[in-house]
C-alpha cells in the first residue's frame, strides 16, 4: 500500500522478475514520486492487482512461487526508511493459517508492508 492521498497521473509498472516501478504526482504540493524496487524472486504480473483509491494506492503482487522469502527485496541490506511493517497483516513462516489476510492465497506479498511517500 502507498500513501499518498489525492495522486495523479499514477504509474505502475510490475515486470516478471520482480522490479517495481511506481511513479506519481502530489497536486497539493507539486511534487513527483519515483520509487524502484527490486523484489526478491519471480512475481506473476498476470495476477497481481492493483487498487487505486483517493487516499491510498494497494498493488496487490502475487509471488511466481509459493515458496516463504526471507525478506521482501533481493538486496540483504536494511529496508529503505520509507518502508515499514504494517504488524497487523504480519505473518511468520511457520504460522498455520498461512493465506493472505485479503485473498487467502500463500502467494501475495505486500499484504506485510506499507511505502510511505507523503512527507505529512
Amino acid at each position: 500500500m502507498i500513501e499518498l492521498p489525492d495522486a495523479k497521473d499514477v504509474k505502475l509498472n510490475l515486470k516478471p522478475d520482480g522490479h517495481l516501478n511506481f511513479s506519481s504526482k502530489d497536486p497539493a504540493n507539486d511534487m513527483h514520486y519515483e520509487l524502484d524496487l527490486e523484489l526478491f524472486d519471480d512475481v506473476s504480473v498476470e495476477e497481481s492487482q492493483a487498487a487505486i483509491s483517493l487516499r491510498t494506492i494497494c498493488y496487490l503482487v502475487k509471488k511466481a512461487e509459493g515458496k516463504w522469502w526471507p525478506r521482501m527485496l533481493k538486496k540483504e541490506a536494511r529496508p529503505p526508511v520509507f518502508l515499514k511493517v504494517d504488524w497487523d497483516k504480519w505473518q511468520y513462516e511457520d504460522d498455520e493459517d498461512t493465506g493472505c489476510k485479503f485473498c487467502g492465497s500463500n502467494m501475495c506479498l505486500f499484504v506485510s508492508y506499507t511505502l510511505l511517500c507523503c512527507s505529512g
